[in-house]
């Protein structure tokens, strides 16, 4: 069954033995609003779903990559990267004298070091 985007009630019996695998005819696919869908779904108007899925042969590809390393071997060392974060820390804006320092640290609550479980108090 195709649903036509914009008039729910227009639809039409559809059969496909094997859907077309290549690109363009996927991607010429109408759209399905979900509430139609659920609606139909609900009211058992749907006899089955096609889902498009990748094949197993580029998902087997994808997974055989080299795990060796996840970073690129352009990629800065750990030693650079941790000395970076050091110097972006509060100790180490604090130590440089500048002069912003305190205004940052009364509103440190908007930049927290770990994600907080609800949102900083209005400040008005």
């Amino acid at each position: 069954m195709e649903y036509v985007e914009g008039a729910p009630h227009r639809q039409r019996d559809i059969r496909v033995a094997n859907p077309s695998s290549d690109v363009l005819s996927l991607t010429r696919l109408p759209g399905l609003c979900w509430k139609h869908f659920l609606r139909d779904l609900k009211a058992g108007e749907i006899e089955q779903v096609c889902l498009i899925t990748e094949r197993d042969e580029v998902v087997n590809t994808a997974t055989a990559v080299d795990t060796g390393s996840s970073r690129p071997k352009h990629a800065e060392p750990k030693s650079a990267r941790e000395e970076r974060f050091a110097s972006q820390s509060w100790e180490a804006l604090k130590t440089s004298g500048n002069s912003v320092y305190d205004t940052i640290r009364e509103f440190a609550d908007v930049f927290p070091d770990k994600i907080p479980a609800e949102l900083p108090a209005d400040r008005g």
